[in-house]
């Protein structure tokens, strides 16, 4: 479990490992409950951007090419 926290921090949330190491637990968890946060806001986001455009008619679905 300290292995996946250390890797998710040092690779999405862009901290400095041996930083990560140092955290107390209940840091690093909150670290890490905020990335997911920030994450399900983002996919939020997209999915509302994505339903406006298909109502929108914006959405174009891809065209069959011709033979």
């Amino acid at each position: 479990m300290v292995n996946q926290e250390i890797y998710v921090l040092t690779k999405h949330a862009k901290f400095q490992a041996e930083y990560v190491e140092n955290l107390p637990i209940y840091r690093r968890r909150h670290f890490i409950h905020l990335l997911e946060q920030e994450i399900e806001q983002i996919n939020k986001e997209q999915e509302k951007a994505k339903s406006k455009s298909k109502i929108k008619g914006n959405f174009k679905p891809s065209m069959k090419p011709r033979h």
